[in-house]
């Protein structure tokens, strides 16, 4: 392990940290932004008692914030090495580590709302009840592409020579990160998905049956948008091999470049210019819609019956 490269991330989180923890804190006890939520998510004039149930889902998660944000940032600090250029700058993949802090934070909630709540008669609802159609299917493109597009970068890995990698280097180009990152954590973001999405569906989280609607509904948004998000920078980080033999393969032969390495080069430009503008279709309309997804609806919720 790098210990060096490990200090100096755990350095660069230190002040965005202390952020985090005023975050939380300022949030900890405000009775008005619960109020505020409940209201937003299904309960017009939310009760003393449902505005402290409210206090309860929220400081779930806000406890987690802190230790999660570092984690993800040391995390990504480490799998997502800086560019050259920018070594000494403000740390790469701060997006990701913040998504990440508040995504793995409401899984973590739901999942001590399971333990804590298993005595309750559950109210199962629908999946369209508690997600929008339009924004599964969009998690489910954004999965498909991840893994499509891939394993389409995968190919070029036989191609990628010492030379190309010195090459790359000397001209301060990214090498991005290792292949298993974004299968890895697609995998990871689809399982913690369906069970937040699973559990919004057949669990009640409070015996007061207003706000548990409230509650499971947002949960189930929330989770849902920040996968989305989450999916957006797992796809960024497909596509830089095909990029890499593109730009280096016929330069990293210091002789010439060989016949071989002009046909890869035209292989791999052929690939980007293919891959590149889908990939840039999916992120932007992910970018967009992770944050519709992870808020209310327009028509107010209805009352379903028990299934």
């Amino acid at each position: 392990m790098d210990w060096e490269a490990l200090t100096d991330g755990l350095g660069r989180l230190a002040l965005p940290t202390v952020f985090v923890l005023g975050f939380a804190v300022a949030l900890w006890s405000d009775r008005a932004r619960a109020r505020k939520l409940a209201r937003r998510w299904g309960v017009p004039e939310p009760s003393a008692d449902q505005v402290e149930a409210v206090l309860h889902y929220r400081r779930l998660r806000l406890a987690c914030y802190p230790l999660l944000y570092v984690v993800a940032g040391v995390c990504c600090g480490l799998l997502l090495p800086p560019e050259p250029e920018q070594a000494d700058k403000t740390g790469q993949g701060g997006y990701l580590a913040l998504v990440a802090m508040f995504f793995f934070g409401a899984v973590i909630a739901e999942l001590l709302t399971v333990a804590r709540t298993r005595e309750l008669q559950p109210l199962r609802l629908h999946l369209a009840d508690v997600a929008p159609r339009w924004g599964v299917g969009l998690f489910s493109a954004l999965v498909l592409a991840t893994f499509a597009f891939g394993l389409v970068d995968l190919q070029a890995q036989p191609h990628i020579t010492p030379n190309v990698l010195l090459l790359a280097a000397q001209n301060k180009q990214h090498t991005g990160a290792p292949i298993a990152v974004p299968f890895a954590g697609t995998a990871l973001v689809v399982l913690l998905v369906a069970f937040v999405l699973w559990s919004a569906r057949t669990r009640s989280s409070s015996a007061d049956a207003e706000l548990d609607r409230a509650l499971r509904n947002r949960s189930a948004r929330v989770v849902l948008g920040l996968g989305i998000g989450m999916q957006v920078s797992l796809l960024a980080l497909v596509g830089w091999r095909m990029e890499l033999l593109y730009r280096f393969a016929t330069g990293a032969d210091l002789s010439g470049a060989q016949p071989a390495e002009v046909v890869v080069e035209g292989w791999a430009r052929e690939m980007v210019d293919l891959v590149q503008p889908w990939t840039l279709l999916i992120v932007t309309v992910g970018m967009i819609g992770w944050l519709f997804v992870a808020n209310p609806g327009k028509k107010a919720w209805k009352a379903h019956p028990a299934r």
